[in-house]
């Protein structure tokens, strides 16, 4: 299964980001728990602004493999926060990932070109954007300017 949400990259350092966030759930499924209100006191407000920001974060994280899942309830993992561990989790788990990467084969391409080349259901250029934002963040892509090379495949 792929998950749709796809939240911008936080310009300083993604990764860190996805740490703080993953930290700020509890360690066990705890049903008292509101998973999206500690994400909104843990998040800086540009990336966390609401509850449904909140939740397509906990989305994210757990289809990069940070957060776990049972019942509605969110618990975080232990797994590596580290490039290689997520890039393979983003391409295997978030809807337009690997065909974002595909789009990028074809060389040097900026949002707009690759959003056309991907099947509408991935999304539109901002969705498409933040797509390949992430990837950059993960080392799947690198950013020139306004141009998205692909760096190598998870």
């Amino acid at each position: 299964m792929r998950w749709r949400p796809v939240p911008p990259v936080p310009p300083e350092n993604g990764p860190e980001t996805l740490r703080d966030l993953r930290a700020a759930l509890p360690p066990a499924f705890d049903p008292d728990a509101d998973c999206c209100a500690l994400l909104l006191d843990a998040g800086d407000a540009r990336f966390v602004p609401d509850r449904d920001a909140a939740g397509d974060w906990l989305v994210f994280l757990r289809a990069l493999g940070l957060a776990r899942e049972r019942d509605g309830h969110f618990a975080r993992t232990r797994a590596p926060v580290e490039a290689d561990a997520l890039a393979e989790a983003f391409v295997a788990n978030v809807y337009g990932a690997r065909e974002v990467g595909d789009a990028l084969r074809e060389g040097p391409s900026d949002a707009t070109a690759v959003a056309e080349r991907v099947d509408a259901r991935v999304g539109d250029r901002e969705r498409v954007e933040r797509l390949l934002d992430w990837a950059v963040q993960f080392g799947l892509a690198a950013r020139d300017g306004e141009q998205y090379i692909r760096s190598r495949s998870a």
